[in-house]
C-alpha cells in the first residue's frame, strides 16, 4: 500500500513541476531608457492572461514568468515613452511608439498575424523580442 502512496505522490509531483514554467523575456531594441515597457501576454485564444509596466535599464527591459502552464501563448509590448499606459497611434492607427510581439512577428497592412505570434511553453524558455 506504501508503495501506491508513493507512486501516486510521485506522479503528482512530476504533474506539479511540468505545470509551473518560467519564461525569461528580454525586450531590446528601445531608444532612451525614458518611460516604461507595457508587456502584456496572452493565451492562444487572445485574451489576456498577465500584464506588466517594466522598468527600462540600458536600452533594455527583462521579466520573468513564473509558473506558467503548458500551453500556447503571445506576448504583445511596448515603449510607452510618456508613460500614460497605451500605445501612441497616428491618424492612421499606426504605432508612433516602438512596438513589438513574440517572434518578433511583423505588420503587413495591419497588425501581426497572431498565429504567427504564438509559441509553445512546455519547459522553461527564453523569448526576446525586439521592438521597432
Amino acid at each position: 500500500m506504501s508503495n501506491l502512496i508513493s507512486l501516486i505522490f510521485t506522479l503528482f509531483l512530476n504533474f506539479i513541476i511540468e505545470q509551473n514554467h518560467t519564461l525569461t523575456l528580454r525586450l531590446s531594441g528601445f531608444s532612451s531608457n525614458q518611460g516604461k515597457a507595457m508587456i502584456m501576454l496572452l493565451d492562444k485564444n487572445e485574451k489576456p492572461i498577465q500584464k506588466h509596466i517594466v522598468e527600462i535599464h540600458n536600452k533594455e527591459a527583462h521579466f520573468q514568468f513564473k509558473n506558467l502552464a503548458i500551453g500556447h501563448y503571445a506576448i504583445k509590448a511596448f515603449h510607452d515613452v510618456n508613460e500614460n499606459g497605451k500605445l501612441e497611434t497616428n491618424l492612421l492607427g499606426m504605432p508612433t511608439e516602438p512596438w513589438g510581439v513574440s517572434n518578433n512577428v511583423k505588420a503587413t497592412f495591419g497588425p501581426p498575424n497572431f498565429k504567427k505570434m504564438l509559441f509553445e511553453v512546455n519547459k522553461d524558455l527564453n523569448l526576446e523580442i525586439k521592438l521597432s
